[in-house]
């Protein structure tokens, strides 16, 4: 909630600053506000999905017993569960499910979200 109320403030701070001030600010120029914060905060939800998934990744190699491996794999394996019943590990031992979760990840980011950001900005027009 305080990303999504930061995001506001910024866009507004943005929008006072490059259109004629709160003389110009409209319906419209609210609608596009609350729309470009709300795909803000999906793109950074997802930018620590990833983050969250590569810390996982590395310290269930370095240091799976480590302080931070309850934390990040209670966060991590709600993702991972239905992509490891899927794919199994190679080997046995080496699991892909982060690689294909970070991908899939990387792909909303790609796709969906840019068509997001462009129903946003058709809003301003």
């Amino acid at each position: 909630m305080a990303a999504y109320v930061a995001e506001i403030a910024w866009i507004v701070s943005m929008l006072l600053i490059f259109s004629s001030g709160f003389a110009g600010f409209s319906a419209g120029a609210a609608l596009f506000v609350l729309a470009s914060a709300a795909v803000q905060l999906v793109k950074a939800v997802l930018w620590l999905a990833i983050v969250v998934v590569i810390l996982q990744a590395v310290l269930s190699w370095v240091a799976p017993d480590g302080p931070l491996s309850g934390l990040l794999n209670a966060l991590t394996f709600p993702f991972l569960r239905p992509l490891r019943r899927v794919i199994p590990p190679i080997g046995g031992t080496l699991d892909l499910t982060p690689l294909i979760l970070i991908v899939a990840l990387q792909l909303l980011l790609m796709v969906p979200v840019r068509w997001l950001e462009a129903a946003v900005m058709a809003l301003l027009r």
